[in-house]
């Protein structure tokens, strides 16, 4: 009978230590039952200081610059193949080149701080698209430098907003990397600072493409786009960026 008790008391002992060794085990690393989304540590699906309205905001302007310049790397690529004008085709490769670039760095800040966006042209743009694909000829190439026109207008007009408030934080002694700043701040430093390095070359695109919409404008024998005549007042259409 000693032996049988004896093996009771041993095997609750067991039981005993078993159990115990589980519940600190369980509570060992609650880290690792957590979602770690995106590279950077802290990263998470919901950026810890920021509100619902600013992260969607700042989804809206990456939504918004990323349609921007994958509009005009397509209907470029379009001028490349259908522009019958030298300077025009000429144009249509540097707009493929440098918004690639441009679409490029925008897209690694975007995964960086996991800002999900739809990389799709909107249905406007799917339009001007389907209407420059049935032109030809000196018709297409105006109609083409409208659109750059356009397009580059209205992404001035939204990166000149974001550069303004780099300078603003500048100017204050503001800094998106200091200590103590959150992870939206940080993003939206980075966003700041793109938009202010890109903002002189979108300004150059609109010169040019102003430029060469008046020359074909006054080739045109006084079809609308001639120069000093704002095409909207005879014709309105959907710019690339609308």
């Amino acid at each position: 009978m000693e032996g049988v008790e004896s093996m009771k008391r041993i095997s609750i002992f067991a039981l005993t230590l078993a159990a115990a060794v589980s519940v600190a085990a369980c509570g060992e690393s609650p880290r690792e039952t957590g979602t770690v989304v995106g590279d950077r540590p802290g990263a998470s699906a919901t950026t810890p200081g920021a509100s619902a309205a600013d992260m969607e905001r700042t989804r809206e302007f990456v939504q918004n610059a990323t349609q921007h310049n994958m509009a005009e790397i397509e209907l470029s690529k379009l001028a490349q193949e259908r522009a019958t004008n030298p300077q025009v085709r000429q144009f249509a490769q540097q707009m493929v080149e440098e918004h690639t670039k441009t679409l490029s760095e925008l897209r690694q800040v975007a995964q960086r701080d996991n800002i999900q966006v739809t990389e799709a042209l909107p249905e406007d743009h799917r339009e001007l698209r389907d209407k420059l694909q049935g032109l030809k000829g000196a018709e297409f190439d105006r109609e083409y430098m409208n659109a750059m026109v356009d397009g580059h207008e209205e992404m001035h007009s939204l990166l000149e907003d974001r550069a303004d408030r780099l300078g603003d934080r500048t100017a204050t002694g503001g800094n998106g990397d200091a200590v103590g700043t959150t992870g939206h701040q940080q993003t939206e430093a980075a966003l700041n600072q793109w938009a202010s390095k890109t903002l002189p070359s979108v300004a150059g695109h609109r010169g040019k493409a102003r430029e060469l919409r008046d020359q074909l404008g006054q080739q045109g024998t006084g079809k609308p786009g001639a120069a000093g005549q704002p095409r909207g007042t005879t014709q309105p259409r959907t710019g690339t960026g609308q």
